[in-house]
């Protein structure tokens, strides 16, 4: 079945921003899951918070990167969305804490669970315990519309999430106890050591033709980027290191020129 997509709101592309050092790490490793600390707030009650294992990317066209690279870093990499769809990556779904559904969903996993645990038939909690933790398993892609954004070296300000229009890789563990963690353990570095160096298994692979933009700070890490892709990418041929060269751009002239 063919599908007009048009020229709508979303482009062909996901963007990936960090600093440097992670960026020559996901070319020359590819992409390596890393746990998240996540919480949705609601109206009523207590909200939930929790570690999910994930590598975020924005759906935001060129000119709508300045504000973004800002609060995330200069260095970036564009992928397409061909290969985001086959590498099986979502886009989030944003809830308004302020809504119904947001309050229903977390009080109805908590009533499931306590349902299942503290039930006096005990062959509850083996019978629905796949169900229930694929119904957990959703939170690994939900995040509040708006909330606050706290960013080592920043002020936490509040924030509109939604304007990212992110899409997460969330990898399906095998160990399924370590797909959703708790804050404690994340607050642990050792433990959150341990947990990351788990998802190494995990890797979010890409081809050179996946990639359609590399972005560094300014035009003096041209000549660098380049120098590193002849080193990291020597099995490439010649031609595709060139292409890939070809696509760098800086955040200096986005901010200037989109």
């Amino acid at each position: 079945m063919w599908l007009d997509m048009g020229d709508g709101l979303y482009p062909d592309i996901l963007f990936h921003f960090t600093d440097k050092k992670a960026l020559q790490g996901i070319l020359s490793e590819t992409f390596i899951p890393s746990y998240s600390k996540e919480k949705i707030e609601r109206k009523t009650g207590r909200g939930v918070e929790y570690g999910v294992p994930m590598v975020s990317f924005c759906d935001l066209r060129l000119s709508e990167l300045k504000n973004h690279m800002g609060r995330y870093g200069e260095y970036g990499i564009g992928m397409t969305k061909e290969w985001a769809n086959r590498s099986g990556l979502n886009p989030v779904l944003y809830l308004n804490e302020k809504s119904d559904i947001t309050n229903t969903y977390i009080s109805a996993i908590g009533d499931f669970f306590e349902k299942m645990w503290y039930d006096k038939d005990a062959s509850l909690y083996d019978k629905f315990r796949d169900v229930y933790e694929s119904f957990v398993d959703l939170y690994c892609y939900m995040k509040n519309y708006e909330s606050i954004l706290d960013r080592r070296g920043r002020a936490p300000e509040s924030y509109r999430f939604a304007n990212e229009r992110e899409w997460r890789y969330v990898p399906f563990l095998v160990g399924r106890d370590k797909r959703i963690v708790s804050v404690k353990d994340l607050d642990n570095k050792r433990v959150r050591c341990d947990l990351n160096s788990y998802l190494y298994d995990y890797k979010l692979s890409f081809h050179a033709d996946d990639i359609k933009y590399l972005i560094v700070k300014d035009e003096n890490e041209i000549e660098e980027m380049i120098r590193y892709l002849e080193h990291t990418k020597k099995h490439y041929d010649q031609m595709t290191r060139r292409r890939l060269a070809s696509r760098i751009l800086t955040a200096e002239q986005i901010r200037r020129d989109v």
